[in-house]
């Protein structure tokens, strides 16, 4: 199950999103299970190629803590706030990432 947390206590996402801003920076940060990793590892790089395919990527980074860390962190560089809203809401594939998850 995903827990999705606010990364700033002063101002949400939804807010965020809210200024016509370009380009932005979306940060998320995954706690996965050692059995899960292969599982996220497939969803991530199936989420990445959707949002490939959406107006406005640039590009999207995934990284890994060593020391078999089950922590990752990614980030996703999009042209603007707007484009990352409308690839939000209308990529198939972060909702089956999320549901996975």
């Amino acid at each position: 199950m995903v827990k999705i947390v606010e990364m700033d206590e002063n101002v949400t996402l939804k807010e965020q999103l809210e200024e016509d801003v370009g380009p932005v920076i979306v940060l998320n940060k995954f706690t996965i299970k050692p059995e899960d990793t292969d599982e996220f590892l497939k969803m991530f790089a199936a989420t990445t190629e959707e949002f490939k395919r959406q107006p406005g990527f640039i590009s999207a980074q995934l990284h890994r803590g060593i020391g078999g860390s089950g922590t990752y962190f990614n980030y996703v560089v999009w042209e603007s706030a707007e484009h990352f809203k409308r690839a939000w809401g209308s990529s198939q594939a972060w909702r089956m990432f999320y549901l996975i998850l």
